[in-house]
């Protein structure tokens, strides 16, 4: 019976398919074609730079414990490397730092810290990514695919099989806040949401590959603002919005951790995610109002000057 289900999902999947071909900058903001007076995509315009999702929501985030965590591993990089390797970079990093070098000191705490395995995860993560997306098109995993792979797999895709695949990364659009990014998918549930709406209907779904337990806010907003996006044609710049069903109240999480064969599915609240978002979008402005804050002081003595000057006149 659960294989006939399994099969069932992979005939529904087949064929779904997104847009990714979205030029970027140096800065990897995606190059977007904008919108003319008229509302129509303008062509012979430049390309505008928008903000990435991520980035965008980024400032509610709290870095305290992710900071901690790179400075520990810039130290076990350090420490793993051999005696005679260390001391050599001990002097290259004091000679960067007496340079007052940033991007080298930066460059070498960038490889103490992949040294310790601090880009291992993402890794897993990008791989696992990959794999969900050949099985939700139904189609082969590469042969260079582990056991391990195989194990996530199976849990990734007996976890979703009630979800119907309507669409895997699709780019989008918020034209009014000049931001685009990717959801991994929009899938359809026939089940009730939380609130008791059946069908939920069509759903922003994303999957994790790490923990999930500190970020529920951020992939809250993250879902929230690609649900109220439109979809994005690269090579035209026409906008597409989603189906009328789209649910906007709630949205799906699929929670599978690289290298664990484990995967859970979580309800996330979109309100509770544009709400934060709108909040972002204050937030980020009233940083770049910050940058403003200060005004000159006049120059010691000024103000006696000013005053002598009136003196003088009045005489």
């Amino acid at each position: 019976m659960a294989l006939a289900r399994l099969d069932a999902h992979k005939e529904r999947v087949r064929g779904a398919g997104g847009n990714r071909d979205v030029p970027r900058n140096g800065k990897k903001q995606p190059l977007i074609i904008p919108l003319g007076e008229d509302g129509q995509p303008d062509t012979a315009a430049k390309l505008k730079p928008y903000t990435r999702m991520t980035t965008y929501i980024d400032c509610l985030d709290d870095k305290t414990n992710l900071t901690k965590w790179g400075k520990r591993l810039v130290l076990v990089g350090l420490a793993k490397l051999p005696e005679g390797k260390r001391a050599d970079l001990v002097a290259e990093i004091l000679e960067a730092d007496e340079r007052g070098d940033k991007n080298k000191l930066n460059a070498i705490a960038e490889r103490m810290h992949k040294a310790a395995g601090g880009n291992d995860k993402a890794d897993q993560g990008d791989w696992l990514h990959e794999l969900s997306e050949y099985a939700d098109k139904g189609e082969a995993l590469p042969a260079k695919a582990t056991e391990e792979d195989l194990a996530d797999i199976a849990a990734y895709k007996l976890a979703t099989i009630d979800l119907e695949v309507k669409e895997i990364e699709h780019f989008v659009v918020l034209d009014e806040h000049k931001v685009g990014g990717t959801p991994d998918r929009m899938s359809w549930y026939a089940g009730p949401d939380p609130d008791g709406l059946e069908p939920a209907g069509h759903l922003i779904t994303d999957l994790k590959t790490g923990r999930v337990d500190y970020g529920g806010l951020k992939m809250a907003m993250q879902l929230a603002g690609y649900g109220r996006g439109k979809k994005y044609d690269p090579q035209t710049g026409v906008r597409t919005p989603w189906p009328d069903d789209l649910n906007l109240n709630w949205g799906l999480i699929i929670n599978a951790p690289a290298g664990t064969g484990t995967c859970e599915v979580l309800w996330v609240d979109l309100r509770l995610g544009w709400d934060g978002f709108l909040l972002a979008k204050d937030v980020r402005a009233i940083r770049n109002r910050g940058r403003r804050a200060f005004r000159p002081y006049p120059s010691p003595g000024a103000l006696l000057a000013m005053e002598e000057d009136a003196e003088e006149g009045e005489e």
